[in-house]
């Protein structure tokens, strides 16, 4: 990331932005890494907990921030099921802007992958994520330093081959976004419980029940890291139907 002098002057840096910035970093405090990847096994601060905290201490120190897209680009990759994704890298470029018109741009870059039309709300979701914790350089209030981290590399016996257009890149933890889960996941399992479910009682109501604590109108609909809670809440109304069954 590169912090930049705006272009309408090449004199010493003035305006009222250089003094909001530092006023802003004294008054944020640390956003701890509460949300989890499941998947991958890795903490990580989300973007709405960056919002939550720094947009109330910009407003009240009259600070704004806006974005221009400077190149992006486009792959088409498939997941380990073979479903179509998308992945979307861009490159973006953050304005700073105080109330009298000085401002600071810094520049960055941002990864998304989805399976619809999200990828590049993720990406650009990850790009003002990193613009905000890096200009006002917002703690983690995380003890693990890379500098704690010694790792013993083989030597590389041979140059190594490029990936294939459709390769998956390998997660990188300076952009700790989750990957995209796989949204087909645990589908065919709620699927066979909502059957053997209708097939004991004859209806579907435990299984919109199930939906309804959920918030969703179908399956796909819940979240995939909620799927396996939901399956066992599945499996739940199931033993007890069978039980109520036995017992007439």
């Amino acid at each position: 990331m590169t912090a930049k002098q705006t272009e309408a002057s090449a004199a010493p840096a003035t305006g009222n932005i250089y003094q909001r910035i530092p006023a802003i970093m004294r008054d944020i405090e640390a956003i701890p890494k509460d949300r989890r990847n499941q998947q991958q096994g890795y903490s990580f601060r989300g973007i709405d907990d960056v919002y939550n905290l720094i947009h109330p201490v910009m407003a009240k120190h009259g600070v704004f921030m806006s974005c221009v897209i400077l190149s992006d680009r486009t792959e088409e990759r498939k997941s380990n099921k073979g479903n179509a994704l998308i992945y979307r890298v861009i490159n973006a470029r953050y304005r700073f802007t105080a109330d009298d018109g000085s401002s600071i741009e810094t520049d960055v870059i941002g990864e998304g992958m989805d399976s619809g039309d999200k990828s590049a709300n993720k990406a650009m979701s990850v790009g003002q994520k990193y613009a905000l914790l890096q200009v006002f350089m917002v703690p983690t209030d995380d003890p693990k330093d890379p500098e704690n981290e010694n790792h013993e590399v083989e030597p590389k016996a041979a140059p190594v081959t490029p990936a294939a257009p459709n390769a998956t890149p390998a997660h990188d933890d300076f952009f700790d976004e989750p990957a995209e889960p796989d949204p087909w996941a645990y589908l065919d399992d709620l699927k066979k419980a909502k059957d053997q479910l209708k097939k004991l009682t004859g209806a579907d109501d435990e299984y919109y029940n199930v939906l309804t604590m959920f918030k969703a109108e179908h399956a796909d609909k819940i979240n995939v890291t909620e799927r396996p809670a939901a399956l066992k809440h599945l499996r739940e109304a199931y033993v007890r139907a069978n039980r109520k069954a036995a017992k007439k």
